[in-house]
Order: C-alpha cells, then sequence, then structure tokens
C-alpha cells in the first residue's frame, strides 16, 4: 500500500510523458503483510529532481504515519539497470493497477464487541507482482464472524471486477465468535483462578 501511494506520487511529480511503471511487486506469503514492496521505474532525467522530492516527501509521511511502530521503514530511490528489453505499463494499465492496490481493504477492518481490542475481521494485501500480461493481488482476509469475512471478500471482488480482472478464492475458514458467556470459559476461569 505505501509503495503504491509512493509510485502514484512520483507518476504525478514528473508530469505527463516524464515517468513510467514498469514493474511493482511485493510479499511471498499467503498470510502475513509484507516486509518489502519495490517498483521498477522509468523516469526522463528531466524529472530526476521532482521525482526525488516526491520520494522524501512519501518517505516524511510514512514515518509520520507507521514510524512508532515501524521503526526500520523505509522509502529510498536508487539507480537499477535492466537486463533486456522491459515494456512499460500503459497509462490505463498503471492508473487501474494503482487503484486496485489503494481500493483493496487492508489491515483491521473491525474490532470484536465481545472482547476488546480483538481484531475481529481484518484483510491484507498478501503478495502483489506483475507479469509480462497481467498482474497478480493476494489478499488474505480472516474474520470471527463468517458473515463479516464473506463481506470482505466480496468487497475484494467488486474492486476487481470495476478494474476488470477477475478473482479465485480459495475455501475460508470457519468463523468463529468468542463467547465471553461461554460454560467452559466460565470452569477454566474458576480453575486457574484456584491455582493461582
Amino acid at each position: 500500500m505505501i509503495c503504491a501511494a509512493a509510485v502514484e506520487s512520483v507518476l504525478q511529480a514528473a508530469g505527463e510523458g516524464s515517468a513510467a511503471l514498469l514493474s511493482i511487486g511485493g510479499g511471498d506469503k499467503h498470510n502475513a503483510i509484507p516486509r518489502e514492496a519495490s517498483a521498477i521505474l522509468a523516469i526522463s532525467p528531466s524529472a530526476r529532481d521532482a521525482v526525488e522530492k516526491s520520494v522524501a516527501a512519501s518517505k516524511t509521511a510514512a514515518v509520520e504515519e507507521y514510524g512508532l511502530l515501524e521503526k526500520s521503514l523505509a522509502i529510498a530511490m536508487k539507480e537499477y539497470s535492466l537486463e533486456g528489453d522491459r515494456d512499460a505499463l500503459t497509462k490505463m494499465s498503471t492508473q487501474t493497477l494503482l487503484a486496485v492496490l489503494l481500493s483493496l481493504p487492508h489491515g483491521p477492518l473491525k474490532f470484536s464487541h465481545a472482547i476488546p481490542s480483538l481484531v475481529e475481521t481484518s484483510s491484507n494485501l498478501a503478495s502483489v507482482s506483475v507479469g509480462e500480461s497481467d498482474a497478480t493481488i493476494l489478499c488474505s482476509s480472516r474474520s470471527s464472524i463468517g458473515t463479516a469475512l464473506e463481506a470482505t471478500r466480496d468487497k475484494i471482488k467488486a474492486v476487481a471486477f470495476l478494474a476488470g480482472g477477475s478473482v479465485q478464492e480459495s475455501t475460508a475458514y470457519p468463523g468463529w465468535a468468542p463467547n465471553p458467556a461461554s460454560d467452559i470459559l466460565d470452569i477454566t476461569k474458576r480453575i486457574l483462578s484456584k491455582k493461582l
């Protein structure tokens, strides 16, 4: 998400025709928030200063938002040499891909009413990869409430549909709503209180 936002800012800062997205990717596990993401852009030399300022501004904004928790957060720009020819994504493909990445539900979506501070429903953008003619985006959604999980999966499908994409879903883990009034919980609490 941070990478997609930074790329969008760079493209706007560079100006029309001065930068193009070649690739964007990150994440390698379906059930984890990616630690790293990167993008490869072709940038006109005349846009370099504007791009450097944009990258610095994206870093400042990200550190301001996440820096207390993510101590090693970094956003940087570096020279990159491509081996062979690689076509840039079209302007429309770039806009669509970035819009999808920025629109997908990501992070905690709802907290439990039964247990304070328990994340009830969440989703994460687990991985992104761009191929020759398509992009693959993997989301991992979970919820202790089955209907909330399906609503989250429906939102992901809706974003894909609006972008002209398709969705493949694996079987979801069933929801298991916490029950603070459960008999077994009460028995366990009483036993533990005697032991402690």
